[in-house]
C-alpha cells in the first residue's frame, strides 16, 4: 500500500465571521462584500481578487449569500454562510486556482527569539503571535507541538535558532502530519526577521531532510510574522495543489474496491463529486474489482491524481498489484 499521508478535508470552507458595529443595512452589505473575499482567500490566491470578474461579482456578493445571522458576544459577530459552489464557478470562469477541501496537515515550529520561547499548544493563548485565528481564516489545517518531556528531551530554542534539523525532524515523526515548518523570529536593528523553511514530513532519516521551500522577510510590526508565516504556506500549498481550469474537456476511469454496497457506492460518489478538480462522474460498471467511475474533470489528470494522494478517504494501490488496471484505490471511509 502506498504511505500515509495525514492531510484532512476543512469544514466550513463557505462560511466566515465579521464584526459588525452594528445591524443596519449599509454594515450587512459591506459584511457580505468583505465575507465573500474572505470565502475566496480560503479557496484561492489573494491575486484573485483583483481580478475583474472577481471583483464584479464582490459587488454583488448578496447573490452569493446563502444566509446570515448574528451573535452578541464580546461585540457583534455577523456570521455569513455562501454558495461555495458558484463561487468556485466565477474562479474557474476566470481561469484562476481554486483549491479544494483535501488540505496538507501541517506541524509548525516557530521560535520566537524576542521572547526566548517555543510557540506551543500551552502557551499559544499567551502568545503574540495569533498563528491558529489566522491559519483558521485561511483554511490551513496546522498544528504546534505540545512541548512536553518528549519534545523537550529532542528540541530546544537552540534547535530552531541554529536550523538543527535532523533533531526537529525526529521529534516531528510523532506528530501526524504531511509537513513540518521551522521557522525564527528576531528582533534587528529597527525591524523585525522572520525566517522560514518548509520540510517533506514522509522522509524516512531525519540526516536527509532538505527545505522544499523557504522564505524570509523583513517585518515592522512582530504582529505580521504569524500572518505573514501562514500566508506563505497558503501560497506554497495553492501553487501545489490548486489547479487553474484546463481548455476542453478531460476524464479518466477510476476503479475504487471496497465498496461494499449502496451506502458506500453514495459515500464515495458524493465524496469524490466534491473535489475542486471533479466536474462530473457517472458509474460506468461494476466489477469484482469494485466500482469503476468516470469521472470528467475541471484540470488534468495529473492534477487529479496529485489531489488523491492527499485523500485520507482514498487509498491508491500499488503499480504491480494493479495487474492492467490503472487507477485503482481502495475506498477507506
Amino acid at each position: 500500500m502506498s504511505c500515509n499521508l495525514f492531510a484532512v478535508e476543512v469544514q466550513r470552507l463557505n462560511q466566515t465571521q465579521i464584526d459588525v458595529p452594528d445591524r443596519s443595512r449599509a454594515e450587512l452589505n459591506k459584511a457580505i462584500e468583505l465575507g465573500m473575499q474572505n470565502i475566496i482567500l480560503k479557496i484561492s490566491t489573494e491575486e484573485s481578487l483583483a481580478h475583474p470578474l472577481v471583483q464584479a461579482r464582490v459587488k454583488v456578493a448578496n447573490q452569493f449569500l446563502r444566509k446570515y445571522s448574528y451573535e452578541q458576544g464580546s461585540g457583534l459577530i455577523l456570521e455569513l454562510e455562501y454558495d461555495l459552489d458558484a463561487i468556485e464557478k466565477v474562479l474557474r470562469t476566470a481561469q484562476l486556482p481554486v483549491w479544494g477541501k483535501q488540505r496538507p496537515m501541517t506541524l509548525v515550529w516557530l521560535n520566537d527569539q524576542t521572547t526566548d520561547s517555543i510557540i506551543s499548544e500551552s502557551n499559544l493563548t499567551q502568545s503574540e503571535l495569533p498563528l491558529a485565528s489566522i491559519a483558521d481564516k485561511l483554511g490551513l489545517p496546522g498544528i504546534l507541538p505540545t512541548m512536553d518531556l518528549d519534545d523537550l528531551s529532542q528540541v530546544n530554542a537552540n534547535d530552531i535558532k541554529g536550523w538543527f534539523i535532523a533533531n526537529i525532524a525526529t521529534a516531528s515523526k510523532r506528530y501526524p502530519t504531511d509537513f513540518f515548518v521551522v521557522a525564527n523570529l528576531s528582533r534587528r536593528a529597527g525591524f523585525f526577521e522572520l525566517e522560514m523553511q518548509l520540510f517533506n514530513s514522509t522522509v524516512q532519516e531525519a540526516s536527509f531532510y532538505q527545505p522544499i521551500f523557504s522564505r524570509k522577510s523583513q517585518l515592522d510590526d512582530k504582529n505580521q510574522s504569524a500572518s505573514k508565516l501562514v500566508n506563505w504556506l497558503k501560497d506554497f500549498y495553492i501553487n501545489r495543489y490548486a489547479r487553474v481550469s484546463t481548455d476542453g474537456q478531460q476524464s479518466l476511469l477510476l476503479t475504487l474496491n471496497n465498496i461494499d454496497g449502496i451506502e458506500a457506492l453514495t459515500a464515495a460518489e458524493k465524496h469524490i463529486s466534491s473535489m475542486s478538480q471533479v466536474k462530473a462522474i457517472q458509474i460506468n460498471q461494476v466489477n469484482h474489482h469494485g466500482v469503476e467511475l468516470m469521472v470528467e474533470l475541471y484540470t488534468t489528470e495529473a492534477d487529479f491524481l496529485n489531489a488523491l494522494k492527499l485523500d485520507p478517504k482514498i487509498e491508491s494501490l500499488l503499480q504491480e498489484q494493479q495487474q492492467t488496471y490503472e487507477h485503482q484505490y481502495i475506498w477507506r471511509n
